[in-house]
């Protein structure tokens, strides 16, 4: 069974996570995913409960439009991904006419991870889809690098020539 994980950029400030001991890596914070109405929280595992209350180890308010989930999977460098990430690799097309034994140069490109359709994706920048996570990574054997998200890195996004908004 895959681990449940969730991701959101912390609307606390960096230096009070640091001050409070959340580990996080530039505001974002990775646990469990809640929710009331219309605010979402990371928190922590349990560290104690009772049918009266429950208490974890941490709880972080983020910004609802950050928050994006764990793949499963994990890139070349040991990082999880998640989605919403941005993605370096292999151009997909090219990949299925190499397996046919075509004669043809590498590219590599950025990509986008999204959940889409019961299953996690890629996308390229124009929102297209090109493959599962999964059968991108088991079928083709592709290496994937992070290299940021598309809320923190959106001048990556734009100067690889970007067309369509999110």
């Amino acid at each position: 069974m895959r681990e449940i994980l969730f991701r959101g950029k912390s609307l606390m400030p960096v230096r009070k996570l640091n001050q409070i001991g959340i580990k996080h890596q530039n505001g974002w914070v990775v646990g469990n995913l809640i929710q009331d109405k219309k605010n979402p929280w990371i928190v922590g595992d349990l560290l104690n409960w009772h049918n009266e209350y429950v208490l974890p180890e941490f709880w972080v308010k983020v910004r609802s439009e950050t928050v994006g989930q764990y793949t499963g999977y994990i890139d070349i460098n040991g990082r999880m991904i998640f989605e919403n990430d941005l993605i370096i690799g292999k151009d997909f097309t090219n990949l299925i006419l190499q397996s046919l034994g075509c004669d043809i140069e590498e590219n590599i490109e950025l990509f986008i991870i999204k959940y889409f359709n019961g299953s996690f994706s890629i996308f390229d920048l124009n929102d297209n889809w090109i493959a599962t996570i999964h059968d991108y990574l088991t079928d083709y054997n592709v290496k994937l690098e992070v290299i940021g998200n598309k809320f923190d890195d959106f001048l990556l996004v734009s100067k690889a020539g970007r067309k369509n908004e999110w």
